[in-house]
């Protein structure tokens, strides 16, 4: 299990707070920088197993002398991306269900923040979720406890949600896992090319998983509101001087 103290220091990798689509950024120094950028290319490539030592060193134009140096193994290489991985989610979930927003808004910030992460940064998500496996017992253990941190903080979200009669009286865990398992997808089938922006997958995922979870109230108080919004943008767009 992973004390508080310790989730602290590990979200401290991450991004700096209030950035919206934080970049993932690898082990400090510059050496061990480079190993697990091109370490985490090479595992999205080939996987674990088709990753060598070596391979990162050819990459790096180093021996593996120099590797072992900076990095005790492969795996433990593995499970410092697998943390890193989890405090950029840690970090970006708590921030949202600490912001005084509606249970509602919150779960459309956390869909919009996982989209964005999985389109801005497949190659760390894809090696997290494909590779995770590989770890050892110990660094699986840690990872798998992180993993349920992060769950119970958007539980709780959903569970204010049922509180506040917004959301459909159904198990916490379920709704959250199923609304991240469309989430995580992402990265499988995303093109930068294709018809559809980051944003537009976001706001379809998000009016696809509320209108499965929020109660009869709930989408009649957004209905309302949708509409108050268009005639709001209807009234400035009359007032609006013509040039």
């Amino acid at each position: 299990m992973i004390a508080p103290g310790r989730a602290t220091e590990l979200a401290s990798l991450s991004a700096p707070a209030g950035k919206t689509r934080p970049r993932w950024k690898p082990a400090e120094g510059s050496r061990r920088r480079h190993i697990f950028e091109k370490a985490l290319a090479l595992m999205q490539r080939n996987g674990f197993h088709g990753t060598s030592i070596q391979d990162v060193a050819d990459e790096l134009k180093f021996t593996k002398a120099a590797f072992y140096f900076h990095v005790e193994s492969k795996e433990q290489m593995l499970y410092e991306i697998s943390l890193q991985t989890l405090n950029l989610m840690l970090e970006r979930m708590t921030a949202i269900s600490q912001s005084t927003e509606s249970p509602e808004q919150k779960i459309r910030d956390i869909i919009d923040c996982y989209v964005k992460l999985m389109v801005d940064q497949p190659a760390l998500f894809i090696v997290y979720f494909r590779e995770k496996g590989f770890l050892s017992k110990k660094h699986r253990s840690r990872v798998n406890q992180l993993e349920r941190n992060i769950l119970r903080i958007l539980e709780k979200i959903y569970e204010e949600g049922v509180r506040r009669h917004q959301f459909t009286d159904i198990d916490p865990a379920v709704a959250i896992l199923g609304i991240l398992g469309m989430c995580f997808w992402v990265y499988n089938w995303y093109q930068k090319r294709g018809r559809l922006s980051a944003s537009e997958i976001s706001k379809s995922f998000q009016a696809l998983a509320l209108s499965g979870v929020l109660t009869r109230t709930a989408r009649h108080s957004e209905a309302s509101l949708r509409e108050r919004e268009k005639l709001s943008s209807r009234k400035r767009k009359r007032r609006a001087p013509r040039v």
